[in-house]
């Protein structure tokens, strides 16, 4: 048999490779990584989109919202009260108001809930039902309550409140001055000041019980409220300084009562139609 010859093995063993490279490790990983982009190497962002309809149906409801409340508070009830009549109103939580002749209130009926708050021209008595605040606003000043009874007169020539119940507080229209009532107290207005005192409350009421009552009121404010119980114009010609003190019954006549309140002081009363009446000294 053959022997083979392995000698040409060996020298291929014992041949030795030497490959030379004409760049470093560095380099070489540096080229391999030069082409990815920082695109590439970024983490992925979460693309959320929002379907148009959603962002339609909120601004339509916030529009819808802000126009209900809007409505709210907008909108007001007014009574009114004509010479020579009285008129009965139950707000929206069950508080009265008995309003006197020529008389008028204003008040929120959707809004109550949030603000009870009425506005007052002429003369009114309120029975309060408990709850939050309740106020009254005047052009010289408001009353403020919680739960109460209370007479307020305000007029073009004055602002007197009466409590008749409870606690009420009276602050003046600029909030320079406030004071606070219980039972039988009177807050008069006075130089844009309140001055309290004491009095027979009920005698405030006396007009819901077609009664005039007065103490020491001037003439001329004497006259303005026969002229608007009894629905009667009545012209003054001269300067009335007196003051009058005295009560008496709606039931008279107007001529009975003019006679009642002038007589004494040497005024003279002329009839110039039935509902006409010119007063001269």
């Amino acid at each position: 048999m053959k022997k083979s010859d392995t000698s040409d093995y060996k020298k291929i063993e014992q041949a030795t490779f030497n490959i030379s490279w004409k760049k470093s490790k560095e380099e070489i990983w540096q080229e391999v990584f030069a082409g990815l982009t920082e695109q590439e190497v970024q983490p992925v962002r979460k693309i959320v989109s929002y379907q148009p309809w959603l962002r339609y149906t909120a601004v339509a409801a916030v529009a819808v919202i802000a126009l209900l409340f809007s409505g709210m508070w907008f909108y007001t009830t007014t009574v009114v009260s004509p010479i020579a009549s009285r008129e009965t109103v139950t707000l929206p939580d069950g508080s009265t108001v008995l309003m006197n002749a020529e008389t008028k209130i204003t008040y929120k009926p959707y809004w109550w809930k949030i603000q009870r708050e009425v506005k007052l021209d002429g003369e009114a008595f309120f029975k309060v039902k408990k709850g939050k605040r309740f106020t009254v606003v005047s052009k010289d000043a408001s009353t403020t309550v919680m739960g109460t009874s209370f007479n307020i007169y305000a007029r073009n020539d004055g602002y007197t409140a009466t409590c008749m119940t409870g606690k009420v507080k009276v602050t003046t229209a600029s909030g320079a001055s406030n004071i606070f009532l219980t039972p039988n107290l009177q807050a008069n207005l006075v130089n844009g000041s309140l001055e309290k005192q004491t009095v027979e409350a009920s005698n405030s009421l006396a007009w819901s019980r077609h009664e005039f009552f007065f103490t020491s009121a001037p003439l001329s404010k004497v006259l303005r409220e026969i002229s608007r119980q009894y629905g009667v114009v009545i012209d003054c010609q001269g300067t009335f300084n007196e003051h009058y003190t005295g009560n008496f019954s709606r039931k008279l006549t107007i001529k009975e009562a003019l006679s009642l309140v002038c007589l004494p002081f040497g005024i003279n009363f002329t009839a110039i139609s039935t509902n006409h009446y010119l007063i001269s000294e």
